[in-house]
């Protein structure tokens, strides 16, 4: 018998898998990093869900295209897709990379037609965003199809995509939205889930523009037979300007619409925003909410504060706070009740509150915020220019000193304030102007930056606007910088169309030594800033100009001009404007700007950076200006 050789194979036998091989294939077996598409129908769920409410289906109730996109159509086509092969899903990850390169080949070859056509077709009423994990494969689609609550958020912008919402969202509960006005198709829909899913729904918000949808939305949510235990938020926008009508009379009179809101019950309300309804400060809705906004008309017209009818007193409103210690959020764009004449010692605690929007008139804000007590973290933001009047700069001293007037008697974060002044610390103001249009005044708005520096919250933001001219403004900018004077404001940002005078400077200079950060986007600032700057006296013993800068903004360090001309007397482009030259735009000179820098670095330490942003072109520094200012200046940027 022959000896068999060793190593000899046959070609009907097959050989080993290679040690690299079967690491391979065992990787893949239990790989946790298996495609997406063959993950269990659970994560898949709960990825979709994660992507539905990281890119929200986005609608264009404006656009003129037909609700009948074939986007829908697919979408709805789900008997079609269960007859399809299961060759169609992506089984493998070599599949899927196929696909990815197919549709790369497809995508770049039409890339140019595609751009050009997406320019000139309009939007279409909806953009699916995640909905369109549907069209990947098979699995992704049953998936999809088969999780009710990614179809719960139904929006009647496009009637043809909340009936397909409608019809998938099975069982679970329901968020009914529309921002903009309902269609014909929209108010069907919107009776048919208040008739018959009343019970499962959890947020209602929509803009009521007829008075018809009115009456029909009243009767269901002011019907005290009716129950919504699953009502989490209510957002109720009564555009049609229009009366609630027949609300059934008791005891001979008609109540107000907020008396029988949910009056039939509804637990697990959180969250409500009512804009142009009659309420009262004594309904029971105002009970246990987290979140309240109120918005209501304004007769500005009429000259005079004119209280809102029915909504009750002070002392009504107080109440109606009190029943909401949990309140988060309080937005109040309405007409405040009067205050009384004595200063009310009630405070009312809102531990919770994190925001706090008051749009109304001066005084009755002022007496709201002294009676409230809320964290010291709490973004604030007070507008008074709807006020008849312009608010006096003592009315807004007060209004601005009633914020923590009243504090919480167990605080979780301390408040940030001097322990020898009781001051606030700010570091940073933003000062802007602008018209109203709608009242014919100039609106002017400070932006505060409160400071945390024992915390990890660095700092909280509070606004004011109010209606005055600059002559107020300077006054109330002057008592306000007085308040501050303790704390380290490090910036100041002066915003466009605002011309500050040198009294101005003066009292903020005094007020404001830690000032180290100035914007000027005003030439009305520019120039009256550095005309105080330079301003001297002249030594008698030697007849020379000796300038004062310690005490000008000593710690001043860097210095932005935005949207303010630099320009030179002698250079050709004075010649280039056309017209007297008086009326030619206000612009920093160089010789002042040259010897302000000059004459400071003097005396004390230098400007370290200095800025001309949003300069015109035909006025932007040249080479040879910015070489000479950075001899004086280290850091020197023309943007």
């Amino acid at each position: 018998m022959k000896k068999q050789k060793t190593g000899a194979t046959s070609k009907s036998v097959v050989e080993p898998k290679a040690p690299k091989d079967l690491t391979l294939a065992e990787r893949r077996a239990h790989n946790m990093s298996t495609p997406i598409c063959r993950l269990h129908t659970e994560l898949l769920s709960t990825i979709f869900l994660l992507l539905a409410e990281d890119s929200p289906t986005k609608y264009n109730p404006g656009s003129n295209e037909p609700d009948d996109s074939d986007d829908l159509d697919d979408l709805d086509a789900s008997d079609d897709l269960e007859d399809e092969d299961a060759s169609g899903d992506l089984e493998d990850e070599d599949a899927s990379d196929d696909l990815e390169d197919e549709d790369a080949s497809q995508t770049g070859d039409s890339e140019e037609e595609d751009s050009a056509s997406k320019k000139k077709k309009p939007l279409p009423p909806v953009q699916l965003e995640w909905a369109t994990v549907s069209h990947v494969c098979h699995q992704w689609r049953s998936v999809a199809i088969g999780c009710a609550s990614l179809w719960s958020k139904i929006r009647l912008e496009s009637p043809k995509w909340a009936q397909l919402q409608l019809e998938r969202c099975r069982g679970v509960s329901l968020s009914l939205l529309c921002k903009s006005q309902l269609s014909d198709e929209a108010k069907i829909q919107l009776h048919f889930v208040l008739s018959s899913k009343l019970e499962r729904l959890k947020e209602l918000s929509i803009i009521i523009s007829d008075e018809e949808t009115l009456q029909k939305v009243s009767n269901v949510i002011c019907n005290p037979d009716v129950e919504t235990p699953e009502l989490e938020r209510l957002a109720l926008f009564n555009k049609s300007h229009a009366p609630v009508i027949d609300l059934r009379e008791h005891h001979g009179e008609i109540p107000l619409f907020t008396d029988l809101l949910i009056s039939g019950g509804a637990p697990r309300l959180r969250s409500l925003d009512l804009s142009y309804f009659n309420f009262s400060w004594s309904s029971p809705v105002f009970t246990g909410l987290t979140a309240l906004r109120l918005t209501s008309h304004w007769d500005v017209s009429a000259g005079e504060r004119a209280p809102l009818a029915g909504a009750g007193t002070f002392v009504d409103m107080l109440d109606a706070l009190d029943r909401m210690p949990g309140l988060e959020s309080l937005d109040l764009t309405t007409p405040l009740p009067d205050p009384p004449n004595a200063r009310n010692r009630r405070v009312v605690e809102l531990p919770r509150l994190q925001k706090l929007d008051i749009y109304t008139e001066c005084e009755p804000s002022e007496a709201l915020l002294r009676c409230l007590a809320f964290p010291a973290d709490t973004s604030v933001s007070v507008s008074c220019i709807i006020s008849v009047e312009n608010p006096t700069p003592p009315m807004l001293q007060q209004l601005f000193s009633a914020i923590h007037s009243a504090r919480l008697r167990n605080p979780a974060l301390p408040y940030p304030t001097d322990s020898m002044t009781g001051s606030f610390s700010f570091d940073e103001i933003h000062i802007h102007k602008y018209p109203n249009h709608e009242t014919d005044k100039t609106v002017f708005l400070l932006d505060l930056r409160l400071v945390f520096p024992d915390s990890k919250r660095k700092y909280v933001n509070w606004r004011f606007s109010f209606n005055g001219d600059d002559t107020d403004f300077d006054a109330f900018i002057s008592s306000l910088s007085l308040s501050l004077s303790k704390s380290e404001i490090l910036s100041l940002d002066i915003d466009d169309d605002i011309t500050l005078d040198l009294i101005f400077w003066d009292s903020l200079s005094l007020n404001m030594p830690s000032l180290s950060q100035l914007y000027l986007k005003h030439p009305g600032c520019a120039c009256p800033f550095l005309n105080y700057m330079l301003i001297g006296f002249i030594e008698p013993s030697s007849g020379e100009v000796v300038y004062n800068f310690a005490s000008k903004f000593p710690a001043l360090f860097a210095l932005t001009f935005a949207n303010v001309l630099y320009r030179d007397p002698d250079a050709s482009d004075y010649e280039e404007e056309e017209g007297d030259p008086d009326d030619w735009p206000m612009a920093v000179d160089k010789d002042m700007l040259i010897a302000f820098l000059m004459e400071r670095s003097k005396y004390m330490k230098p400007i370290e950076t200095l800025s001309f942003e949003s300069i015109y072109p035909t006025h932007g520094i040249t080479p040879e200006q910015h070489e000479e200012l950075e001899n004086i200046v280290p850091y020197v940027f023309d943007w």
